[in-house]
């Protein structure tokens, strides 16, 4: 089995557009998609689940991403 995913069915299990996940790869860094052609994009699954698995893990120890605002 080949260990991908198309760009339809992750925004399907991710509950977001393919649009956005094109957008998270350039704004927050998700993992970049192999283009099999000019229409068809496909993620590495495994990539995806440790990008996952590092954001579940920020969140935990309270790092959102978001950079602090300081008071000066």
């Amino acid at each position: 089995m080949v260990p991908f995913i198309t760009g339809k069915a992750l925004a399907s299990v991710l509950g977001v557009t393919d649009r956005t996940l094109v957008r998270w790869v350039t704004e927050i860094g998700f993992p970049k998609p192999l283009n099999v052609s000019d229409k068809v994009k496909v993620w590495d699954e495994q990539e995806v689940n440790e990008w996952l698995m590092n954001k579940k893990k920020e969140q935990q120890h309270g790092n959102d991403g978001k950079a602090e605002s300081r008071a000066v």
